[in-house]
This record gives structure tokens, C-alpha cells and sequence, in this order.
């Protein structure tokens, strides 16, 4: 089933490996620099779901997602990066 155009990850039972930094970091640069609204979203709601299927909530802190929402939210010059850093929070809380 897919939630928002992107498709659900199947875990059984929590045994997924953690995901590699480089996956997490492809998919926050797309979920903060992606051209249009929709590919950002997609991009989060991936992110968020491959986090919160194998690391949880703690991979938010662990992967410095906490930091790049931060860092995001003030980057003043850029739209596209705050309006990434609220995609991928409304993902965090929705998924």
C-alpha cells in the first residue's frame, strides 16, 4: 500500500538493517533540495519511513536529521530547503 505516492517498506518483525549514512544522506538532500513540492514530500515520507521501519525515532538524533531540520528552517536564502525541513517534519509526525 502506498501512503502519499510512496510506497510502504515491509519489515517483519524489526530485523531490517539500520540504513547506510549515504542512503539517508541521498534522501535528505532530495527531501531538502528537490525542485518541486511533491518530489520533496515523497522524499521525506521515504526517509521518515525507512527511519522509523529500522532505527525508529532514534535515527532522527543518530543520522543528524534533528540538525538538518534545524539548519533548514533558518536557512534564510532558500525557500525550497525551509520548505523541505517541514516536509520532513509533517512526515516524522504523520508516519
Amino acid at each position: 500500500m502506498a501512503t502519499n505516492g510512496v510506497p510502504r517498506l515491509v519489515v517483519s518483525n524489526g530485523s531490517a538493517p539500520p540504513p547506510s549514512a549515504e542512503d539517508v544522506a541521498s534522501l535528505t538532500e532530495k527531501a531538502f533540495g528537490a525542485a518541486t513540492s511533491n518530489a520533496s514530500i515523497e522524499a521525506s515520507y521515504a526517509l521518515c519511513e525507512i527511519l522509523l521501519s529500522t532505527v525508529g525515532v532514534a535515527g532522527l538524533q543518530q543520522y543528524h536529521i534533528l540538525e538538518d531540520i534545524r539548519k533548514a528552517t533558518n536557512d534564510k536564502k532558500s525557500g525550497l530547503r525551509r520548505e523541505g525541513a517541514q516536509n520532513v517534519s509533517k512526515a516524522t509526525y504523520s508516519s
